[in-house]
């Protein structure tokens, strides 16, 4: 049974009462160990362990629904096995949870350039579908669809919100065109990018975006197969379309075969090659 919502205190919550479906965002095992680590170490210590709560909602049936943290909810629950989470119920609306979700995410700095354009993407259909009456056509609408609206909108407004709080640095043009190559890149493409090099490279991704769907699939297949992959979407495209493939700088060359390989190693092997990095002062 729900307990009486308190904005902002801190509750102890059971875990199994708490759904956390529907994500916007994977589960990432290896960032939930890491914070089931932090947490394990920090109760050494003598401290509770879980610096920043959860953020939860009632569900109209009973139990909770997760807002925010469920990167934190795993490292409790399924890695560290505690009964108990600390959180904060924030009762919200479905669409306004799915923003809170979202602004988020887009305040942290780990998000790749695909993951943004993804949750941006998201912002931009949630926000209008909240607000039909700034979300219409003209100089009005155009305006109230990138989250600019001067009034009662505010606290929902990109730019006034976040922005201006310096959590995160993202221009009109950079939100626009990060909305533009989400909405062009195909299912199929949405499927294939998560956890390949191209997730965090914009360029190519924008290049990919402005193909169709069958070339995008091409393109794929070119520049994520295991042997002698095409080195970027410019390249893939001359191959699928049996032209010379344009000169490529040797750095680029290099950058791209570390980037397979990479791509290609075992977890254990990515994780050294992140410390010899770190050594290295990189």
């Amino acid at each position: 049974m729900n307990a009486p919502a308190a904005i902002d205190r801190i509750h102890s919550v059971r875990i199994a009462d708490i759904d956390a479906s529907g994500r916007l965002r994977k589960l990432n095992p290896i960032k939930a160990q890491l914070i089931a680590d932090s947490i394990l170490t920090e109760r050494a210590k003598g401290g509770r362990g879980l610096h920043q709560p959860i953020v939860i909602r009632p569900k109209a049936d009973g139990g909770w629904k997760l807002t925010i943290g469920l990167h934190r909810l795993n490292a409790c629950g399924d890695v560290i096995g505690d009964e108990f989470i600390d959180s904060i119920i924030r009762p919200q609306s479905d669409d306004e949870a799915r923003i809170a979700e979202i602004d988020e995410n887009l305040a942290r700095n780990e998000l790749s350039m695909f993951d943004r354009a993804a949750f941006l993407a998201e912002r931009d259909v949630v926000w209008k579908r909240m607000h039909p009456e700034l979300a219409g056509k003209g100089k009005a609408g155009a305006k109230a669809r990138w989250h600019h609206a001067k009034d009662a909108t505010e606290k929902f407004s990109f730019a006034s919100d976040e922005a201006a709080k310096g959590r995160i640095n993202l221009s009109d043009a950079e939100i626009r065109k990060s909305v533009r190559m989400w909405e062009k890149l195909s299912d199929d493409s949405r499927e294939r990018i998560p956890g390949t090099w191209l997730e965090d490279h914009q360029q190519q991704l924008r290049a990919l975006a402005k193909l169709g769907p069958q070339q995008q699939a091409a393109i794929l297949d070119a520049l994520l197969r295991t042997e002698s992959p095409a080195l970027n979407v410019a390249a893939a495209l001359a191959e699928v379309e049996g032209r010379k493939s344009p000169e490529t700088d040797p750095a680029d060359k290099a950058f791209a075969d570390l980037v397979a390989r990479y791509t290609r190693a075992p977890a254990a092997a990515k994780a050294r090659f992140r410390a010899f990095i770190a050594e290295q002062g990189a």
